[in-house]
């Protein structure tokens, strides 16, 4: 017991001891500055669906709708067949 006892008011001592300093206020040597940008909540409303018409792929190519006339371009293996397409 007397061991205990001992080494109880070193412990406290090293608490004390190692416990964090209280600091100081310190100004900047420059305020900072900060900017932000507030948008509003976007919501998508579909008009129409979009239509490739018909496609016939024999490779790897592509297929685009114009948006403005609704034609379809074909590149590589992909092959505009009919159908009534049109642009979203």
């Amino acid at each position: 017991m007397r061991v205990r006892f001992t080494l109880l008011p070193l412990l406290a001592a090293l608490f004390a001891w190692a416990s964090p300093a209280s600091a100081g206020s310190i100004s900047p040597d420059q305020n900072a500055t900060g900017r932000a940008i507030v948008l509003r909540a976007l919501s998508l409303l579909k008009v129409e669906d979009m239509d490739f018409g018909w496609l016939t792929v024999t490779s790897a190519g592509t297929a685009i709708v114009n948006p403005l006339t609704g034609a379809v371009t074909t590149t590589g293996g992909v092959l505009s067949v009919g159908g009534a397409p049109q642009a979203a």
